[in-house]
């Protein structure tokens, strides 16, 4: 390899990419995805590795890193990232029983070690990294080019809605900084006012939270956002669809992000989905209800409450989720019993949905059980 691609300074920050062999399209899958977000994660607090910024496309990832500790050197660190990166989605793809490309997949990795010497069995990385110093502007330069990576491969509309990627972080850290003290007692005044006037009110309106609730004006507004996902535009209007391929994957990694002036008419159409997926669509799913409760779980159970079908549904796909992670297939961060914690413990001042969630944990266990 060129000496221009090598780690000259051990205290810099580089960028660079890695990718998989052959340009393998095999980040089409949120698990796979999961295995690289969570490596790096691994990396980062065990060691040593610095992540400035990253992006997980469908056959490559980007980076930004520096190092936290001196006796590392980066070679080692990316060494390990990729050997144990390769070797844990070669076997989940092998062990995958929604892969459809299984067979074709290893047959290229196979095909990529047997011109390799230095593979015995499958390569599954590249092996050229290509790493950049980055000094002056080219920091700033290479951050945009990772974070609208996603937007330029028409993938979403704006970096921060990209689930695998920095973007979103740095998206959070700017809304605090415009955050400031005055801001603040001015909102928390108002907020005392506010509710100081509602005490002696009988006829305030609810302010309306879920899409239902919304008059058709109000709908038209949002869907007409800018920042509103093309792909949710298409299938909000009936242009679209589901089944299981990648764009059912990309359209699903937009609308688990409830949040913003979209949340209501995500959290609809992801629930939408939910109900009206067959069986293919809905192993798809069940990840996706995990990480949507978890994600706003007030919100969810609100609705969820009112709508005990949907919370049987949640919990079908869940339960079905969790008979997989008992047996290694699933990439969910949680066991069931720390899911159940967190839960408890985010909405144990919700007094009022104590038997909706008793219920969803029920229905969870149960369908577990009928998978045995």
């Amino acid at each position: 390899m060129s000496t221009k691609y090598k780690y000259h300074d051990p205290e810099g920050i580089y960028f660079l990419s890695i990718a998989v062999v052959n340009w393998i399209d095999v980040f089409t899958r949120r698990l796979y995805k999961d295995i690289i977000r969570d490596s790096l994660l691994h990396c980062k607090q065990e060691k040593g590795l610095a992540l400035y910024a990253y992006v997980i496309m469908s056959n490559h990832i980007h980076l930004i890193i520096g190092k936290q500790i001196e006796n590392i050197t980066f070679s080692d660190i990316m060494r390990d990232f990729k050997k144990y990166t390769a070797m844990k989605i070669i076997k989940a793809i092998k062990e995958n029983p929604q892969e459809s490309r299984r067979e074709w997949i290893i047959w290229m990795l196979e095909r990529a070690a047997n011109k390799n010497g230095n593979n015995t069995n499958y390569q599954f990385w590249k092996q050229d990294n290509h790493p950049i110093l980055l000094e002056g502007d080219l920091f700033d330069e290479k951050l945009n080019y990772i974070h609208q990576n996603p937007v330029e491969a028409g993938r979403v509309n704006s970096p921060e809605e990209y689930l695998y990627s920095s973007a979103r972080n740095y998206a959070e850290q700017e809304s605090m900084k415009k955050i400031n003290i005055f801001q603040v007692m001015t909102f928390l005044l108002f907020l005392v006012l506010f509710l100081n006037c509602q005490t002696g009110s009988h006829q305030t309106q609810k302010e309306p939270i879920y899409w239902e609730e919304f008059n058709e004006s109000k709908k038209e507004e949002i869907l007409e956002l800018s920042s509103t996902n093309e792909l949710v535009r298409t299938y909000y209007k009936g242009s679209y669809k589901i089944s299981d391929d990648d764009t059912i994957t990309i359209l699903l990694d937009t609308l688990v992000n409830i949040r913003g002036k979209q949340a209501a008419l995500y959290f609809f159409l992801f629930n939408k989905i939910c109900d009206e997926a067959d069986a293919a669509v809905a192993e798809l799913v069940s990840g996706y209800c995990h990480e949507v409760i978890l994600n706003s779980p007030v919100y969810v159970f609100n609705y969820l409450a009112e709508n005990r079908f949907l919370l049987k549904k949640y919990a079908l796909n869940i339960g079905y989720e969790y008979y997989l992670y008992e047996h290694g297939t699933s990439a969910i961060k949680y066991s069931y019993s720390e899911f159940k914690k967190i839960l408890e413990e985010d909405l144990k001042e919700e007094k009022h949905l104590k038997e909706a969630l008793n219920m969803f944990f029920a229905e969870i266990e149960k369908t577990m059980q009928k998978m045995e």
